[in-house]
């Protein structure tokens, strides 16, 4: 580990938090601004990571995935996490420049004709259906609940760790 001093302002405790539609909007953009995750999956408690390309569409994933064990285990168990992090801290060393997100969501495997799939043969520059010679899946992760975390939010005085949950509809 580096023996760079770390800023006071990292180790100050904030707990102010985002509203919940100022934090889509650093998330979307967020997403938008990176294409590159770990996508983690399990199968009978054995756990898989893998590197993907993605993109977003709102607050959902998309991605095309190889056939392997990725699409063996949302295939048996659709619970899913996705990492994406910003690579900047890794040139700067700077502590402001430390972000990511953790995604905690439900993963699917759209097929020709569903939407999911449409959407990403349109995200990922395609016009129509992917690649008759692609032989792989789409993936698409509806997220359940999204924790960022940018120290940089301590400059502007909201905490670094700011947790987003999808609204669910209320029963009357």
């Amino acid at each position: 580990m580096s023996q760079e001093k770390i800023p006071d302002i990292v180790g100050k405790p904030l707990t102010r938090k985002l509203t919940h539609s100022e934090l889509e909007e650093r998330i979307r953009g967020f997403l938008g601004r990176h294409s590159l995750c770990v996508l983690a999956t399990s199968c009978e408690n054995i756990p898989r990571a893998t590197p993907l390309e993605y993109r977003s569409r709102d607050m959902v994933l998309y991605m095309m995935g190889d056939p392997g064990t990725k699409l063996h285990n949302i295939r048996s168990n659709p619970q899913v996490s996705v990492g994406v992090f910003d690579e900047t801290f890794a040139r700067s060393r700077n502590w402001l420049d430390v972000a990511g997100l953790q995604i905690t969501g439900t993963a699917t495997l759209p097929e020709v004709g569903e939407s999911g799939y449409e959407i990403t043969s349109a995200l990922f520059g395609f016009s129509g259906e992917l690649p008759s010679q692609w032989i792989g899946s789409v993936i698409r992760v509806d997220p359940l609940k999204i924790e960022l975390l940018d120290i940089a939010l301590k400059q502007e005085g909201y905490a670094a760790r700011q947790v987003w949950e999808k609204l669910t509809e209320k029963k009357e």
